[in-house]
């Protein structure tokens, strides 16, 4: 999925993608392993200003932990649901998702 827009603001970043899509998987990439695991609730809308607020929140444990991933990046996974901008809204104002140099990739349903 085409990320249109990144915005960051001091306490959560917002992604804004190019129509309305069946988000599957959000990849957050950290510039170093120090920064992984900054807590954030992840919210998505088809607005920009009405939000749904995931059930869980980053770092999920969505996947046993054997099979996690790198040092560098982690996964979050949405059940199928119809958006065109997602909120990471981070529990600390330093946290490391707010970061210029942390990048994001989405996936959706084709």
């Amino acid at each position: 999925v085409n990320i249109k827009t990144v915005n960051r603001t001091e306490n959560a970043v917002f992604l804004g993608i190019d129509g309305k899509r069946f988000l599957t998987r959000l990849v957050i990439i950290y510039p170093n392993k120090d920064c992984k695991s900054s807590r954030a609730d992840v919210s998505i809308s088809l607005s920009g200003e009405e939000w749904m607020q995931e059930k869980e929140s980053i770092p999920a444990k969505q996947l046993d932990p054997r099979e996690r991933n790198t040092d560098h990046f982690e996964e979050f996974f949405f059940p199928a649901r119809d958006a065109k901008y997602v909120r990471l809204e981070a529990y600390e104002n330093e946290s490391c998702i707010l970061s210029d140099e942390v990048k994001f990739e989405l996936y959706a349903l084709e």
